[in-house]
């Protein structure tokens, strides 16, 4: 439940659950809008058994077995509106990495970055590859749970100043974008043990291109994740006729300023990037030559074979056809086949083109914010035909409802099953 919840509107989600005695109903609540009046339905929907609206008739509540979520807030403001789950057994969710659950399929994603972390802490990587073929001998082998759980302890958790903003979502970004980029050093026929070995490469070319992953991969996770002091989280309730209230609208305002001032700004950061090509070496893509960690420089050095030197390129003195050059082999897409002569590639674009590429490849989730008209929708639908994919975009505004978004993304959904492409979804806010 997020935003404003109507009785109306809760009747026919449930309804349409097709609740049975056995079901268990799990309530996940989120920043309501209303959350006294949320508290009311609430009361008599597990107390009194059933809701009742003028418009939607009865609902007769069939179950017992309840269990209800309700979301983090600043000073616990949502749980003090919703007093009736004081009525309840409570239990508070805290971050515990022995509850994670480790996929033991051999090809998951999971199993794909523990098989590289097993070989990086034996010092075996540059004479090792994960292939997953039956044919050609696997080499890649189960790792047991409890080793996967201390592996991303020392590689991931390790790493993470704020340890109060940990959680199983920033964990899972980290495995999926990893897991992704060490797939394709695996399935890269330029990188393989054997051919490094062959052009006289550095003995290190592998190990450093997998640190590399994983501290990229640590950025991309970790990168707007920032705590807040305790005593800003607070809010000073104040008691109307005995029970505890808060200024909610004040609360939800210092909240939103506090998280937007947390986030670290795109301009703040390098965004080093490394991206395989198909049949080649990776491409290197970056914000200032200045700031290049040296193991991407030694990376850059071996990619030449050779004694001598190769400096890094300036992408802020290169042309917008130029840029594209370097974007078309991250895309994986047609040599120039799609350029757009009308759009003024920069190397800021560049980057944010080949992070969103590469993240959405990942499954990792995109949120691009920006005041109106800085550009947000040129670059997506460019990106879009540059990726030679189809764009769904939706306008919110004042009169849109939940159950329009649903048949938005349903109908976007629906066409991108049949038709097996990649289809890019953008909601307008």
């Amino acid at each position: 439940m997020n935003g404003e919840v109507s009785k109306d509107l809760l009747i026919t989600r449930l309804k349409d659950l097709n609740l049975q005695p056995v079901t268990l109903l799990h309530i996940d609540i989120a920043m309501v809008q209303n959350p006294e009046t949320l508290n009311v339905m609430l009361f008599e929907l597990l107390i009194l058994g059933c809701l009742k609206s003028n418009l939607m008739g009865v609902f007769h509540f069939p179950t017992s077995n309840v269990a209800i979520e309700i979301a983090n807030t600043f000073g616990n403001q949502l749980t003090l509106n919703l007093p009736i789950c004081k009525w309840f057994r409570q239990e508070y969710l805290t971050w515990d990495l022995t509850k994670f659950q480790v996929n033991n399929q051999d090809d998951s994603d999971i199993q794909v970055v523990c098989n590289y972390l097993v070989q990086l802490e034996a010092n075996s990587l540059d004479l090792w590859n994960l292939n997953f073929s039956r044919l050609i001998g696997r080499s890649a082998e189960i790792i047991e749970s409890s080793r996967c759980r201390e592996l991303l302890n020392r590689h991931f958790i390790a790493f993470v100043q704020e340890v109060d903003s940990i959680s199983f979502t920033i964990l899972e970004m980290f495995i999926r974008y990893a897991a992704h980029q060490l797939r394709e050093l695996s399935n890269s026929a330029f990188f393989t043990p054997e051919n490094l070995a062959f052009m006289g490469a550095m003995n290190t070319t592998r190990t450093n291109l997998v640190n590399s992953i994983l501290d990229r991969a640590r950025d991309l996770s970790l990168r707007s994740v920032k705590t807040w002091l305790h005593d800003h989280q607070q809010t000073n309730p104040m008691i109307i006729n005995g029970s505890v209230r808060t200024h909610t609208t004040t609360a939800i305002d210092l909240t939103m300023v506090a998280r937007m001032g947390g986030l670290q700004r795109w301009s703040d950061s390098n965004h080093v990037m490394l991206f395989f090509q198909m049949g080649g070496p990776i491409t290197i893509l970056y914000r200032h030559v200045e700031f290049i960690p040296h193991s991407i420089q030694q990376l850059i050095d071996s990619q030449k074979l050779r004694s001598e030197k190769t400096k890094p390129k300036d992408f802020s003195i290169m042309n917008s056809k130029e840029l594209y050059e370097y974007l078309w082999p991250i895309l994986h897409t047609k040599q120039l086949a799609t350029y757009k002569t009308n759009y003024v590639l920069t190397p800021d674009n560049l980057l944010k083109m080949a992070l969103i590429y590469k993240k959405v490849m990942a499954h990792v989730p995109v949120v691009i914010m920006g005041e109106t008209g800085c550009g947000k929708t040129s670059l997506l639908k460019t990106l879009a035909q540059y990726c030679d994919v189809k764009l769904f975009c939706m306008t919110l505004h004042a009169g849109t409802s939940e159950n329009d978004i649903r048949k938005f993304v349903a109908k976007a959904e629906s066409e991108a099953v049949h038709n097996k492409k990649v289809r890019v979804t953008k909601f307008y806010f």
